[in-house]
């Protein structure tokens, strides 16, 4: 790689690290007109036109960086997140799974996993790629949520209500752990308990069901 192209691409990087998504990409093409199989720049790339909503785009370039580069974990995983939206849950599947493969200490790739484990209803491979992730990075809410949700799904009542408490001792505003949380004691008959929590969520936000699963990008 020459000094030019090397230096190009880590202004590309600042300018994505600033938010400037427009001027990235015209950054990273310019790269790729010098080298068109440059994979970081073919990920990063593929990450600006996800983030503009450009999602088909995202997943040609972010496919292209994969096949460039074996192995290439981060790509692997962000491909697996962007097939996930295109709501093409075989090719997500395997695509995380091997970017698990690839980065075994990860916990994002595997709750990026249960999440698409999740999405097929696999709840037990889901439960599993959860617990992996809050074994590696116990301070991780969402992760701590989305377990107790698979819980929930085996009909683990015990173990689900533990991990939303523990979503909330990390996050104690996360509403949709008040909210599931207050359904767990309302089945249970604590209506008291479940009336503090629902109203807790409320205050928060009513739109907790927006973070149900969403994906970290590497």
């Amino acid at each position: 790689m020459s000094l030019d192209i090397t230096a190009t691409f880590a202004e590309a990087q600042s300018k994505y690290q600033a938010g400037a998504l427009d001027d990235a990409a015209d950054l990273y093409q310019k790269v790729l007109e010098k080298e068109p199989s440059h994979a970081d720049a073919l990920h990063m790339l593929g990450l600006v036109a996800y983030q503009v909503g450009q999602v088909d785009a995202a997943a040609a370039l972010i496919q292209q960086a994969v096949t460039v580069r074996q192995p290439f974990a981060d790509a692997e995983a962000n491909l697996g997140t962007v097939f996930m939206a295109l709501g093409r849950l075989d090719e997500a599947l395997e695509t995380l799974k091997m970017a698990v493969a690839h980065a075994p200490d990860n916990a994002a790739m595997h709750f990026n996993l249960g999440n698409v484990q999740s999405e097929r209803q696999d709840w037990s491979a889901a439960k599993s790629a959860y617990e992996t992730a809050v074994s590696l990075d116990s301070k991780q809410p969402q992760a701590w949520c989305q377990l107790g949700l698979a819980l929930r799904e085996l009909d683990d009542l015990h173990g689900a209500q533990n991990a939303y408490e523990k979503t909330l001792s990390l996050e104690p505003q996360h509403s949709q752990a008040l909210y599931n949380l207050a359904n767990i004691h309302r089945e249970e008959g604590h209506l008291g308990e479940a009336e503090a929590l629902l109203r807790r969520a409320i205050e928060v936000r009513d739109d907790y069901a927006m973070s149900a699963s969403s994906n970290w990008l590497m």
